[in-house]
């Protein structure tokens, strides 16, 4: 199996507690090569403790070596869609962490370039879709097994503030609009966009009740998609979180709902439930898809285009 070689721009706790984990997990396909960041003290320091070949001190610089195959991008949101606009002119593929952009201009820049012929292959880091319990649940609806879907449910509530040391700066004082909701909520609106197409109304109402949480830390939606199905959205990061799953969706012929650690699937007219579970985690599986797609020219599972849309849906969800 051929083994791609790694540089990693952004060396902060996405990088570190998420990315590389994965990665070492699979030493058959990656090579921990270089690494960069803003500080080039840092960078030194992460790529002695988590095992690279060696760093730069220039993040750009890691565009021009022959020896990196491919990227992966751990920078904030308002940078993502620069940074791998830069990768995409340096003919280095990237995985690039989510959202695909702060804003709709950033995201159409990006697809474009990304979309020309010729382009290095650009994957956004969209876990959720790769995650095994996730994407055999969204199948399982774009196969038509729960029939017509008639309403879905993303129910997400996480504190915030009661995040540690994931209350990073940029999160805090974010220099994109949408705030958490934005960022934790693309993971659900790219589930729901691949079971269910594309939205054809949004109707919102975003609300900020911890003033510390800037510039909004709920929302609630009503969205219609193409097809009929209606979706009811509720998120909230500055609340308690309960035991309902995630996310349910709810057809004629079944149901199902998402859970962190499994999905359940009820047909209508039959007793019990059948249980997904993931035999890994979605960093591993996205890495893996990641490195099929440049190995083996496998297509990719989560285009720039359902970037987009997800990214399209998540500003409607915050009114921006």
């Amino acid at each position: 199996m051929k083994k791609l070689r790694l540089g990693v721009i952004g060396t902060g706790l996405a990088a570190e507690r998420l990315h590389l984990p994965a990665l070492k997990k699979l030493k058959d396909r990656f090579v921990l090569q270089a690494c960069a960041g803003r500080d080039a003290a840092k960078a030194r320091a992460f790529a002695k403790r988590q095992g690279f070949a060696g760093s730069e001190d220039n993040a750009e610089a890691l565009f021009q070596r022959r020896d990196v195959d491919a990227l992966l991008l751990c920078l904030p949101i308002e940078l993502n869609a620069a940074w791998a606009l830069k990768a995409i002119r340096a003919g280095k593929p990237c995985l690039c962490e989510k959202p695909v952009a702060a804003d709709r201009g950033q995201a159409r820049a990006l697809l474009s370039a990304g979309s020309a012929k010729g382009a290095p292959l650009t994957l956004v880091a969209e876990n959720y879709v790769f995650w095994p319990h996730m994407a055999a649940a969204a199948d399982i609806v774009r196969r038509g097994k729960l029939g017509a879907v008639r309403l879905a449910v993303v129910h997400h509530v996480q504190d915030a503030r009661r995040a540690g040391e994931w209350l990073t700066g940029w999160r805090v004082k974010p220099r994109f609009k949408g705030g958490f909701v934005l960022d934790g909520g693309v993971h659900w609106a790219a589930l729901l966009n691949r079971m269910l197409g594309r939205p054809k109304r949004v109707q919102a109402w975003p609300a900020l009740f911890d003033k510390s949480l800037p510039p909004i830390d709920a929302a609630a939606a009503l969205i219609e998609y193409q097809g009929g199905a209606r979706a009811l959205w509720a998120t909230a990061y500055s609340a308690t979180a309960g035991p309902e799953p995630l996310l349910s969706v709810h057809g004629d012929l079944g149901g199902l709902a998402i859970y962190w650690d499994r999905a359940e699937w009820r047909q209508a007219g039959k007793d019990g439930c059948q249980v997904l579970r993931s035999p890994m985690d979605g960093y591993e599986a996205e890495w893996r898809h990641f490195h099929d797609a440049l190995t083996r020219g496998t297509a990719l599972g989560y285009s720039l285009r359902q970037a987009v849309d997800d990214l399209d849906l998540m500003l409607k969800v915050c009114a921006c």
